[in-house]
């Protein structure tokens, strides 16, 4: 490699971290903000509907075909949709004209393959994967300031945690997008699932419920989960 390749390469470097730190630090700001928004409107208008708005980008390795074809994940997120209206009230919008997109770009490994840990997310949002996905993450303008933030879900090949394999996964609330393989589009589910990360909730223990860690689980919600989802940024009232 050339000295001059290696100044752009470094610069590039420099560029991505400096963009991922400006997302992080206004993700911060918009969740304390929407969290009392949240916080109010779920005590004084806890029985109108609120909205969730998704755009789905599925990926491809270079020179492969993508994991799953377009009805495949439309039929996810309508069983997604139906989750999340029937537990938490909240419709399902679509995000983007076509709201699935096959994305033309052939995919980095860095951001086929997630690895769902603390080192994920840094990998994620400040490493070589964080150029692709921010790319190509819905809602993101030159100045990264909205009045919604809608959910990317990224289709991807492969998604680990301590080297067991996982149908999808979500670094919480501080990102923008979930990850779900194709086993993860399948499944009825991971999807809600995972949205349910980015909306404020945890794993449980208990299988009956929609945030337990394994696949078969249920999909009832606590009171309690209902209201931190509600909260979120993720989550609106227009």
């Amino acid at each position: 490699m050339s000295f001059w390749s290696k100044i752009k390469k470094a610069v590039k470097a420099v560029v991505r971290v400096v963009k991922a730190v400006v997302r992080f630090v206004v993700k911060i700001v918009v969740a304390l903000v929407s969290l009392v928004i949240g916080i109010v409107g779920g005590l004084v208008l806890f029985w109108l509907e609120k909205k969730i708005r998704l755009h789905v980008c599925i990926l491809h390795p270079a020179g492969q075909k993508e994991f799953v074809s377009v009805p495949e994940a439309e039929s996810s997120v309508q069983r997604a949709a139906q989750i999340i209206k029937d537990k938490f009230n909240t419709k399902t919008l679509h995000y983007g004209t076509p709201y699935i997109e096959v994305i033309k770009e052939d995919a980095p490994d860095k951001a086929l393959d997630v690895h769902c840990s603390f080192t994920g997310y840094f990998r994620s949002e400040f490493g070589e994967a964080s150029d692709f996905y921010s790319k190509h993450t819905a809602g993101w303008n030159a100045i990264p300031v909205s009045l919604v933030y809608p959910v990317t879900v990224f289709v991807v090949r492969s998604v680990t945690h301590d080297g067991e394999a996982w149908r999808g996964c979500s670094f919480g609330v501080l990102t923008d997008y979930v990850v779900v393989t194709a086993d993860g589009v399948k499944d009825p589910t991971t999807l809600a699932h995972e949205i349910g990360h980015s909306g404020f909730l945890l794993h449980r223990d208990d299988k009956a419920n929609l945030m337990y860690h394994l696949a078969n689980r249920g999909t009832s919600i606590t009171g309690w989960q209902k209201y931190w989802f509600r909260a979120s940024r993720h989550v609106n009232f227009w």
